[in-house]
């Protein structure tokens, strides 16, 4: 089905900040589609009269409840472009059902990987709403009372980042816990005139910065050298650095698309070697990627760039921002070595590989520098930039158009979202599973993109995109197996 909607060309909300004007553009260039939030849900003590309209309701709530859903895209690539307001969504057609013979209901990863791969090469109409919903039911459960399904959340990174996708679920999960309906819901959704939340420039100092500073560490063509923190040095020999089967930013992008599961045992005691290792989950899971991609790749590369998200929600003093849809997003690099991270050794037996253990310990420090950083460029805010003040006489059209035949910024970057945190009581008799996080691979940016989150039951899923073009056959799924490897190796210490 198409999406439709009637746009109001009388008014704008705002103008874009810098990292939304990014964004913006770089959807207009093909470089980039979607992010996507999916979960696992079970909805028990409902009928099949009730389960549509009663998931059309909480779908209608979860809107009304954030503004940037309910903006409209234009005039992408020149100086008019603006958040205007969308008059009217039809909520029929943003919605896809469909059934799905699930193979085991929360654990068929090819399965949903698949259907999320699609997703994630199909791009937003300009002039339409940016954002689209997947709902498939599975046709496997023959209990009475009892629907379960996937909900999956796509939506234009402007309108949000990976917590912004956790913040609409929040909102659509708690909406579900009212008394289900069976009453015919209007197939339109009028959309009120609220104030979009602000963007990360109007709340930082960031307004001081120059034409490409701005966007996310993820996207820069070269991130600043004080972010990162270098491993040893082992030889005065220029370094190999792997930045992709074909390393520079290329067009045109076919996403692909690979996750796997951890399960709640196992994520519980990654937390606890974690906890005896004195380091939190991130810099541990980054490290892991890197050795894996270097167990990966031909060994005359040594070494690699990675970079990681850092959310920067809880260092701004707005509250609004903090449940908000929007992209309050920093992020930083840390470079590692292959003799330092790999040496002799293929596996992870445990805090026996000193080595690593190292290495993640390093990576942590480089998290912490990181935040530090963050933390000072907002402690510095003096008052809020005005709105608009980042587009003003910034050519970002003509210099993301050059970074097509340049090299790629980075081997691969890391997002996680860390564990999806419910109020009390929130879930109620809603039964939330599996949730994954995923998003479409970019044009210009890293070659491997890692999309980590862990649901309330403490299934961490960790996803991998990659673009077609650009990472050869057969390559990410071996990453993918070897990262699967290293932690079993890990996990198993624990029970040795």
């Amino acid at each position: 089905m198409s999406i439709q909607a009637e746009t109001t060309t009388s008014s704008h909300l705002r103008e874009p900040g810098k990292d939304e004007r990014f964004f913006i553009i770089r959807n207009a260039l093909n470089y980039y589609n979607n992010v996507g939030m999916t979960a696992y849900i079970t909805l028990p003590e409902i009928s099949e009269e009730q389960f549509l309209p009663t998931v059309h309701r909480a779908i209608a709530s979860t809107v009304q409840q954030h503004p940037m859903l309910q903006v409209n895209l234009a005039h992408e690539l020149d100086d008019k472009v603006s958040f205007s307001p969308l008059e009217i969504i039809r909520l029929l057609d943003v919605l896809t059902c469909r059934t799905w013979a699930f193979n085991d209901f929360g654990n068929d990863d090819v399965g949903l990987d698949a259907e999320l791969e699609r997703e994630h090469n199909r791009a937003f109409v300009s002039g339409l709403p940016q954002w689209r919903l997947l709902l498939m039911r599975d046709t496997e459960v023959n209990l009475v009372g009892l629907i379960r399904f996937t909900f999956s959340f796509f939506y234009h990174h402007v309108l949000g980042d990976g917590l912004s996708g956790l913040a609409f679920l929040k909102c659509f999960v708690n909406s579900l816990q009212l008394p289900p309906t069976s009453d015919p819901i209007s197939p339109t959704l009028p959309v009120s005139s609220q104030a979009l939340p602000p963007n990360v420039e109007e709340l930082t100092s960031m307004v001081e910065k120059g034409a490409d500073e701005m966007v996310s560490d993820q996207e820069k063509k070269d991130p600043p050298i004080s972010k990162v923190i270098p491993a040893s040095s082992e030889s005065e020999s220029p370094p190999k650095v792997w930045i992709g089967s074909i390393p520079v930013n290329t067009l045109p992008v076919s996403s692909r698309f690979s996750s796997f599961t951890v399960p709640p045992r196992e994520t519980q005691i990654l937390r606890q070697i974690c906890s005896a290792q004195s380091v939190s989950m991130t810099p541990l899971l980054q490290t892991i990627v890197a050795k894996s991609v270097f167990l990966a790749i031909p060994s005359d590369f040594d070494q690699l760039r990675g970079l990681c998200s850092l959310n920067l929600r809880p260092h701004l003093d707005n509250s609004v921002v903090q449940t908000a849809m929007g992209n309050y997003v920093g992020g930083f690099a840390t470079v590692y070595n292959r003799k330092s991270l790999v040496g002799k050794e293929t596996n992870l037996q445990g805090s026996r590989d000193e080595g690593f253990w190292k290495e993640v310990r390093r990576t942590k420090e480089s998290t912490l520098a990181a935040i530090d950083t963050e933390k000072k460029k907002i402690e510095m805010t003096s008052r809020p930039a005005p709105s608009g003040v980042k587009t003003q006489g910034l050519d970002m059209v003509t210099w993301m158009q050059g970074l097509i035949g340049q090299p790629r910024v980075a081997s691969f970057d890391i997002n996680n979202l860390g564990t999806v945190a419910f109020n009390q009581g929130v879930l109620g008799t809603v039964e939330l599973g599996k949730v994954v996080f995923s998003a479409s691979q970019s044009a210009i940016g890293s070659a491997l993109k890692i999309n980590i989150v862990t649901s309330p039951k403490g299934y961490m899923v960790i996803g991998l995109a990659w673009q077609q073009e650009v990472i050869n056959d057969g390559l990410a799924p071996k990453i993918v197996e070897t990262v699967k490897n290293l932690i079993d190796d890990l996990v198993a210490t624990r029970n040795d």
